[in-house]
């Protein structure tokens, strides 16, 4: 090979030469036997083509590449050192502080969110994005007013930005003030295709506003969408059971534990209702299955009591959906 290059250049490669053009050589074949693993879902086997590609050389695609696969794989803290590092190689590029402020918010690590959302914003003074992060960061930490201020920002600065719309839908429902909520929720349903998410906030609205019959409307709307938000359920058959239906109520809740198997809080209604109703074994049944599937609630009741009973009355008035006081 030397003595055709000699022939055809009048130069032979160096041996230094001849090392960085198979360093060369194998950082081609890592990064795209890398990108064709993960686009085949072959995480891990991508991860390990990346990690040797970047010993080669720092590439910012690979990067990428690399922090959506540690991403795949939950692996956060990993994740935020190769945006940091896309942040060295690209100083001006803003999307990846906004990554940053996204994986942090995760974390809950808020005050490194906060640097990073600043980092972007001096970047880019006309972002929407993290002013949306700071607001759920504020809502977080529950500072709403705040809150409302950094949404109100990001709306300003997007004004077709739904999803920040939604977000002050739900920051006003918790300061109560359901009528300015309503107006954002109306908002996205008359310029959007207003989801699942849309539709479950405009019910919560309307329960605050006293609009009973059309919460009940927009909470099966929600279900008939998808019925895999055990949430929905809870909502639609407390209005039931408010409304003096206890049958109905319950109909509901079995209705989400068939779609929802794995779901707590829809074995907590079910023996709430069933305690009600005076079937303390099916109760105790269901307190039972629902700290199967959230042993954390489990921690707050044991070695407190000496009866099941006890118990069960215990968990139900202290975590029941509907915010009833059981007695038997």
């Amino acid at each position: 090979m030397g003595f055709f290059k000699t022939l055809f250049t009048g130069k032979e490669d160096t041996p230094e030469k001849e090392i960085q053009n198979k360093e060369k050589r194998n950082f081609d074949v890592l990064k795209y036997d890398g990108m064709q693993a993960l686009k085949m879902g072959k995480v891990d086997y991508a991860i390990k083509c990346f990690e040797h590609a970047l010993a080669i050389d720092e590439d910012a695609d690979v990067h990428c590449s690399l922090a959506s696969a540690l991403i795949a794989r939950d692996r956060l803290e990993d994740a935020t050192e190769q945006y940091v590092k896309l942040h060295d190689l690209l100083p001006d590029n803003a999307a990846f502080p906004v990554e940053l402020s996204d994986l942090y918010f995760q974390l809950e690590d808020y005050e490194k969110m906060e640097y990073w959302c600043n980092e972007a914003l001096k970047i880019d003074s006309t972002l929407a994005r993290p002013h949306y992060l700071l607001a759920k960061k504020c809502k977080a930490q529950k500072d709403l007013i705040n809150a409302i201020v950094q949404i109100t920002q990001a709306i300003g600065a997007k004004s077709d930005f739904y999803e920040a719309y939604l977000l002050r839908a739900k920051i006003l429902c918790e300061m109560m003030q359901y009528a300015e909520a309503e107006k954002d929720v109306d908002f996205i349903i008359e310029h959007s295709d207003a989801d699942e998410d849309v539709l479950f906030q405009k019910a919560v609205v309307c329960i605050g506003l006293g609009k009973q019959e059309d919460a009940q409307t927009l909470f099966g709307r929600v279900i008939e969408i998808n019925p895999f938000i055990p949430q929905a359920y809870m909502e639609l058959s407390k209005i039931q059971l408010e409304q003096g239906h206890s049958d109905e109520a319950m109909r509901v809740i079995e209705e989400g534990i068939e779609q929802n198997p794995e779901a707590p809080e829809l074995f907590h209604a079910r023996g709430g209702l069933r305690l009600m109703s005076g079937d303390k074994e099916g109760a105790a049944a269901d307190m039972k299955k629902s700290l199967e599937l959230s042993p954390e609630d489990g921690k707050q009741l044991s070695g407190k009591f000496t009866n099941m009973e006890d118990v069960m009355l215990e968990a139900y008035n202290k975590i029941n959906p509907y915010n009833f006081s059981i007695k038997i």
